[in-house]
């Protein structure tokens, strides 16, 4: 069977979740989009009960941004690739 990569978007602007979703659907298939989240927070509360091998987040969010996140999964989760992305 293909193997399978569980990714999370995770980005305030519904426009944006919507379009990376939509491209990682079409483009790269080997990936699963398994949580679209619009703060980091809640993200954070999905990788703890959930596998997660890549999450893409953007950068400026409330509650939580980007890079404390990133900070967050880097410490707690080392296994899990983070690309942030900085929109407009």
């Amino acid at each position: 069977g293909i193997i399978m990569y569980p990714v999370i978007i995770v980005d305030d602007e519904e426009i944006t979740r919507i379009a990376i979703s939509g491209y990682i659907q079409k483009k790269h298939p080997e990936f699963q989009v398994s949580g679209i989240f619009s703060n980091g927070a809640d993200a954070l509360r999905f990788i703890q009960e959930n596998p997660v091998s890549l999450v893409i987040t953007d950068i400026r969010m409330p509650r939580m941004d980007g890079l404390e996140l990133a900070r967050c999964i880097h410490e707690n989760y080392p296994g899990i690739l983070i690309i942030i992305i900085r929109c407009q």
